[in-house]
């Protein structure tokens, strides 16, 4: 667990500086050193969030959450500090509908009223607030930014408003309904939108041969080793549970639990969907190309190389799908074909509200940097690729350019035949037909 202050340290991004004379230091602290208690983490448009406030919320995650190593705490970090900045412009575009301050008031007395009753009385809620470190005025405002999120997602979803009516079109049609059912039969994917009408989705068990650059020196060598596995596997000089006991980096001979094909997609496909291919063909006596294993951010998605594996498919279980006619199975789908629609929407307008606000939060201009980095990077592979392939054609075109030439250098035949040898079972010099 983090502590508060030092929670306040790494989200402050900024070294410790002298503190003023007279001014006492935290224990355990030098004395020539002083630590800010507050400051601003994040700014979205004209609103900004404390550090302070910032920390609570990642008490409460850390709380809820096991972080053991330092990048899954800055992972949380990031969720944390981007859930703020989308909730602070669902507000902002929830406050730009225009409701009357009366109405928004009424709506907090109402709210705080039904909370008292809960609780018991006026004592027992505040009694409640002091627990939860929060006081009247801070409820009050949390109750407001509810109202305004609400609000603003309502309107984004096509659920209506008070002030108009919503231009989105929440039907859905049948025939997208009957589209999305046939997918799931096919591809075994999103079973789970009708787990409530019995449906199984598919399974996989896999068995591993994980090279790491810890065993086998570097990435590199990792990969060359693979290499030289599969070769080996393809002319059947090396048995499959030897290389296992050789060179696997993973308990148990390799062996994964079953897994749906949604889990392997995220953990162990590359993001090529090259693994995701090799297990839906269903072979159980091949084996997968040398793909590269990633570690993958949940939080960006961003996948990282960080070893090499083979993989074989050791048994599978296929989806179990009720009929399009069972009870329940088009009310559900129409509920995930809506869920899904909803999803997009959201991810739109917050990304138009994005791309139209002013952010800034801690350490915002390094991230930013470094993307501008890796851009720069990807664009300059590009470039080279596109040489590469220019010289490629240059050269190839060359070549074909002077194949003509090398044909007119060529002796003509003579009467007695070609010089090569002619065809099977034709004596060299004797035409097909006659002596």
């Amino acid at each position: 667990m983090m502590y508060p202050l030092a929670l306040a340290l790494l989200l402050s991004g900024a070294a410790p500086q002298d503190t003023a004379a007279g001014t006492p230091a935290p224990a355990g602290y030098p004395i020539d050193r002083w630590v800010p208690l507050d400051g601003v983490a994040i700014v979205v448009n004209s609103d900004p969030v404390t550090q302070r406030a910032l920390e609570r919320v990642l008490v409460e995650r850390m709380a809820e959450e096991k972080v053991s190593t330092f990048e899954e705490q800055q992972m949380l970090i990031d969720q944390a500090v981007q859930d703020q900045v989308e909730a602070l412009l669902m507000r902002q575009a929830g406050e730009d509908l225009g409701f009357a301050q009366e109405v928004v008031d009424a709506h907090i007395s109402s709210q705080i009223e039904d909370r008292k009753e809960e609780s018991g009385g006026i004592h027992d809620l505040a009694n409640q607030l002091r627990q939860d470190a929060q006081t009247r005025e801070q409820l009050s405002k949390n109750l407001e930014r509810d109202l305004y999120e609400v609000s603003f997602k309502s309107r984004v979803m096509g659920y209506g408003g008070s002030q108009e009516r919503s231009g989105q079109d929440r039907y859905v049609r049948p025939g997208v309904i009957g589209r999305q059912y046939r997918h799931i039969r096919r591809t075994g994917l999103a079973v789970d939108a009708l787990v409530p009408v019995g449906a199984t989705a598919a399974t996989y068990e896999l068995q591993v041969l994980l090279l790491t650059p810890e065993s086998h020196g570097s990435l590199e060598a990792a990969q060359r080793r693979a290499i030289t596995a599969r070769e080996a596997l393809t002319r059947g000089v090396a048995e499959w549970e030897d290389l296992l006991g050789e060179y696997g980096d993973l308990p148990d001979m390799g062996r994964v639990q079953p897994l749906r094909i949604e889990d392997i997609r995220l953990n162990f496909d590359p993001g090529n969907n090259a693994l995701v291919q090799f297990v839906m063909e269903g072979r159980e006596d091949l084996f997968s190309p040398v793909l590269p294993f990633p570690r993958v951010n949940p939080v960006t998605g961003e996948r990282r190389t960080v070893a090499y594996a083979l993989y074989k498919l050791v048994s599978r279980r296929a989806a179990q799908i009720p009929d399009y006619g069972d009870p329940g199975v088009q009310k559900y789908l129409r509920r995930y074909l809506e869920i899904q629609a909803d999803e997009v929407r959201m991810d739109t307008a917050l990304d138009e509200l994005m791309r139209s606000a002013y952010i800034w939060h801690t350490g915002s201009e390094e991230k930013q940097a470094a993307l501008d980095a890796r851009q720069a990077e990807l664009e300059r592979e590009i470039e080279e690729a596109r040489r590469r392939n220019a010289e490629y054609l240059r050269q190839a075109k060359q070549r074909q350019d002077q194949e003509p030439e090398a044909e007119e250098q060529a002796p003509p035949p003579t009467e007695e035949g070609p010089a090569s040898p002619g065809p099977p079972g034709i004596p060299q010099g004797v035409r097909p037909g006659g002596p």
